[in-house]
């Protein structure tokens, strides 16, 4: 028996009702998924850049097909996380998208409806969002709109883009690009974070989310703490994992067979 729904009989949402259910997250909620999108692309580009090469290896000197074939899959698949999950800290496909560009947008709104922070305080608030936005966003740098093409590479129309722009075939995924362009992106995260820090009503938002009750907080993260810590932080963590995959997944790839 088939169904058109998820089995929880709940279908997608989108369009006016998507928007209305975005608004009734809390703002700090938002940010805080926003700067977790980053922590997990240097875990993503820290396993890929570990577990693919070996993978690679594997596939060529493999003599039975179908394995060959496989560890090609995976490391083809760990590539495309790496770089879908960079392209997602800038993401401005859509509102829902836990990405800088939209956090921006959100103080933005907040700055706009604020009545109680002063119009110079809300004035040069609004042109530190504008600077950051400038930095990564409006003017990308090679890297990232590097990684944009790559993504768009798995996003878009598999079938003709390489026919169409043959760019994507002639320039493989570098992860030492990747790298660059999400270090980019943590300095403009950082700077986010600054900018939040400075006014203590924007500053609240992130507590104020936390808020179960008048007496009960749930645990989150800091944000320019996060965005404070050099990205090798969150590759090395990525890099940990990709070798316990490696030494306990795939044990024969460490004898080179």
């Amino acid at each position: 028996m088939t169904s058109d729904h998820p089995a929880d009989g709940v279908p997608p949402i989108g369009g006016d009702e998507l928007a209305q259910a975005l608004g009734l997250i809390p703002v700090g909620k938002r940010l805080e998924e926003a700067f977790s999108c980053y922590l997990l692309a240097g875990v993503s580009l820290g396993f890929a850049m570990v577990a693919v090469p070996s993978l690679l290896k594997g596939a060529e000197n493999a003599t039975n097909g179908p394995l060959s074939a496989s560890l090609e899959h995976v490391a083809e698949s760990l590539t495309q996380k790496a770089v879908l999950d960079a392209a997602a800290t800038y993401d401005e496909a859509g509102d829902g998208a836990n990405s800088l560009a939209n956090a921006l947008t959100l103080i933005t709104q907040h700055l706009k409806a604020s009545t109680s922070i002063s119009l110079g305080d809300r004035e040069a608030a609004r042109k530190l969002v504008n600077e950051v936005r400038d930095s990564v966003i409006a003017n990308k740098s090679t890297e990232i709109r590097t990684i944009r093409a790559w993504r768009n590479m798995w996003a878009g129309h598999r079938t003709s883009d390489v026919i169409a722009d043959p760019w994507a075939k002639a320039n493989p995924v570098d992860f030492g690009v990747v790298e660059i362009g999400l270090n980019q992106m943590r300095a403009a995260f950082h700077e986010f974070a600054l900018l939040l820090d400075q006014l203590p009503e924007l500053a609240s938002l992130v507590g104020d989310a936390r808020r179960i009750d008048d007496r009960t907080f749930r645990m989150g993260i800091s944000l320019e703490g996060l965005s404070g810590k050099p990205l090798d932080f969150y590759l090395s963590i990525g890099r940990a994992q990709g070798e316990a995959l490696l030494a306990h997944g795939f044990p024969f790839l460490k004898g080179g067979q």
